[in-house]
């Protein structure tokens, strides 16, 4: 039997538009306001962008080379170094599978 492979999410946005009276706002996931009001939409998509830029550095982000191979991949943030393809070749030779999302290691029969 071959082990499970646990698929990690997909980076969600910290900031989304939102239309209200008075215009378009930029607003947090939880739903506090961080920008606007704005009359036009793509004024209020530019800042969004820039606000989950920001926030995408602070939480270290984006593009990133892979520890063992080199190659160029979205980083889910500092604790992710590795590349999928990397990262399942590593498990499947130690034997313990990715750590999950409340931070417990699964370990897989051989």
């Amino acid at each position: 039997m071959s082990p499970k492979i646990k698929v990690r999410p997909n980076i969600t946005n910290t900031f989304l538009l939102r239309q209200r009276a008075g215009g378009w706002f930029v607003i947090t996931a939880e739903g506090e306001d961080r920008a606007g009001p704005f009359q036009m939409r793509n004024f209020a998509e530019g800042r969004r962008r820039e606000l989950q830029l920001a926030a995408n550095k602070q939480r270290k982000i984006g593009p990133r080379p892979c520890i063992t191979c080199g190659e160029t991949f979205q980083s889910e943030g500092p604790h992710n170094r590795m590349c999928t393809l990397c990262r399942h070749q590593s498990e499947a030779f130690s034997g313990v599978a990715s750590v999950t999302q409340r931070g417990a290691r699964r370990v897989t029969k051989n």
